[in-house]
């Protein structure tokens, strides 16, 4: 998949300033193999949002089914209506999946409204409105976010931080709480097989 990636992403797709700026603050406590890192450095942090999904689909079009990725990889609506209605807290990640930081405060603000304006469609009233940054990391981020979130109602955010959340972080940072990455558990790692 790489490979061909490389050969249909032209280099004005690539923010090249933010191969530096992101470099080594991505993905340094995965255990990815090396084509996985540069595949999801590229998708998630480096291609121009514009051609990104042109790009995913053509690569999804020849290696992958799209009806296979939802079905197995991600919730549907009722099983977040199951989860909601046995009270599990539903938090949002935002409309696209990007990375906050990269974007301008309107486009930060749209894609937080948004996606707890779909939470709120789909499961009516969020008793507790909390947040998870896409890929985490404090450089997904900015102070904008942290403030747009706190005055849009959210109790709480989390950042990936591997360690476990004090009470310090609770009284000064609610935005920002740590968590562990998914990659650091058992079974918890992206691969290509």
């Amino acid at each position: 998949m790489l490979d061909f990636a490389n050969k249909i992403i032209e280099d004005d797709m690539i923010e090249k300033q933010l191969m530096k700026e992101f470099k080594n603050k991505t993905y340094v406590k995965q255990d990815n193999d090396e084509n996985v890192a540069k595949f999801k450095k590229i998708f998630n942090y480096y291609i121009k949002y514009e051609f990104r999904e042109e790009i995913l689909d053509k690569i999804v079009k020849n290696f992958l089914d799209d009806g296979e990725i939802f079905k197995n990889l991600y919730m549907s609506e009722e099983q977040l209506k199951q989860m909601h209605s046995a009270q599990m807290i539903i938090g949002s990640h935002t409309v696209d999946h990007f990375v906050l930081s990269k974007l301008s405060e309107e486009e930060q603000g749209y894609q937080i409204h948004s996606s707890f304006k779909f939470l709120e469609n789909l499961l009516g009233n969020l008793q507790i409105k909390c947040f998870c940054y896409p890929y985490g990391g404090f450089h997904t981020f900015n102070q904008f976010t942290e403030k747009f979130l706190s005055d849009f109602g959210c109790v709480f955010s989390f950042n990936v931080e591997s360690r476990n959340i004090s009470l310090h972080d609770l009284q000064n940072r609610p935005q920002a709480l740590p968590r562990y990455d998914c990659n650091e558990f058992n079974f918890g790692k992206a691969n290509l097989g």
